[in-house]
């Protein structure tokens, strides 16, 4: 996820990956242990 605010975003309304420049990891889950 982003950690921007707004959400850096593209004319069509996706995501602009290349104004990212931070992230949010919000969970790490290990689902083979």
């Amino acid at each position: 996820m982003p950690k921007h605010d707004p959400v850096p975003t593209l004319p069509s309304g996706g995501l602009d990956w290349s104004r990212v420049t931070e992230i949010l990891i919000l969970e790490v889950i290990d689902y083979h242990g």
